[in-house]
């Protein structure tokens, strides 16, 4: 296999240290921070693609680690609230004020998110720097680090891939980083809880490096995404926090090898969104699912049901169940053989994945699908650093 194909997986092993090397920081990485202060009402935060990602994906755990209401924004949806406070004659410096902002670019270049943050330095009249701001990049050099100071640098190293992995895992680690040291500096976290936070990060380089060391789950991964082949056409669903990840596997999906993806969680996909099942000129999509682990009897009885409903109704099967794959963890709930039957799962279209639970599981979802699209793009005989795709090589 050529150099070239491999730059992607490469960067995906890297992650574990990648990960390590933010904890071991920890906290001082953030004590000579300017973090909101004691008048902050809301956290908002602004990325493109993974970034944004990666946000959608912390943003929840943030607010409780803070007490702090956490929005989350792409350049152009912040853009569009200035547009409507301008036709409406409103100062938008109403919809945000008592904010800190995080914006999170790879490159620290990023043109739409240093166009939106003038915007709202415009508005809310704040100098370069001393902004109510924290800007995670990868490069120390770039013009959210050096314009506008407390910045958080990912370290990750230069990223070449087109598809972005260790940057992203590293941006998901340091934002929940960034949410526990504040909600502890806020009295928001008690000190048990605290502790027990930044243990459960602290164990997911190790979880990682074990899986990523396992030349059997390689092989699985290999061989799971041999029955993927069949279309280029993906619905990802899953159920709980889970479903955060799915946009960014999507996103990878797509990046590796010019899949078509379409992302939502159990419970919603039913009603009426089912009818994507029929595919795209006839040809039925892969119908990839994933089963959170630790669900209660009853959560993983609705959660079946759910699955169930999106190709039976009154037990009359309306959909074809070809092409249902299914990732779980050591640690999900069993499922009925009456399900699997009627799901026609068999050995060869179901993943397992290691044992995880909460912050980890995400970590571990995402990795895994992460290679899952690299191995992928290998059986379909793609480059999955697709050339025709561009990205600003980082650092």
């Amino acid at each position: 296999m050529s150099p070239h194909k491999q730059r992607l997986l490469a960067e995906i092993l890297e992650q574990p240290r990648c990960l390590e090397a933010l904890l071991e920081g920890f906290p001082e990485n953030f004590d000579g921070m300017r973090l909101p202060g004691a008048f902050t009402q809301k956290l908002i935060s602004i990325g493109e693609g993974s970034s944004y990602n990666a946000l959608k994906i912390a943003a929840p755990f943030i607010e409780q680690f803070t007490g702090l209401n956490t929005f989350t924004f792409d350049p152009e949806s912040l853009d569009n609230k200035f547009d409507i406070a301008q036709s409406i004659d409103q100062p938008i410096k109403r919809l945000f004020e008592r904010s800190f902002f995080l914006s999170v670019s790879q490159s620290g270049k990023t043109a739409s998110i240093l166009q939106i943050v003038e915007k709202l330095q415009e508005a809310l009249g704040f100098s370069d720097g001393h902004a109510p701001m924290i800007p995670l990049t990868n490069n120390p050099e770039g013009t959210l680090a050096t314009r506008y100071n407390n910045h958080f640098d990912l370290q990750v190293g230069t990223e070449q891939s087109i598809a972005a992995t260790k940057s992203m895992t590293a941006s998901m680690m340091a934002l929940l980083l960034f949410g526990i040291r504040l909600g502890q500096k806020r009295s928001w976290l008690s000190r048990p809880l605290y502790a027990d936070f930044v243990d459960t990060l602290r164990e997911i380089p190790e979880t990682l490096q074990l899986m990523l060391d396992d030349e059997s789950f390689h092989e699985k991964l290999q061989a799971y995404s041999q029955g993927l082949c069949q279309t280029n056409q993906f619905v990802l669903l899953s159920k709980g926090i889970l479903s955060s990840i799915l946009p960014e596997v999507g996103l990878k999906l797509t990046e590796t090898s010019r899949n078509i993806v379409w992302t939502d969680n159990t419970e919603s996909f039913k009603h009426g969104r089912k009818v994507i099942l029929y595919g795209v000129k006839g040809v039925r999509p892969n119908c990839l699912y994933v089963i959170p682990p630790n669900l209660s009897e009853a959560e993983a009885a609705r959660l079946f049901n759910d699955i169930y409903s999106h190709f039976y109704v009154d037990d009359e099967q309306v959909f074809s169940t070809e092409g249902v794959f299914l990732t779980i963890f050591e640690n999900s709930p069993a499922m009925p053989e009456a399900f699997k039957k009627a799901l026609n799962i068999r050995e060869a279209n179901l993943l397992v994945l290691p044992e995880a639970d909460g912050i980890a599981s995400l970590f571990v979802g995402l990795v895994s699908f992460q290679l899952l699209a690299y191995y992928l793009a290998l059986a379909k005989g793609e480059d999955p650093n697709n050339p025709a795709l561009q990205k600003a090589v980082i650092r």
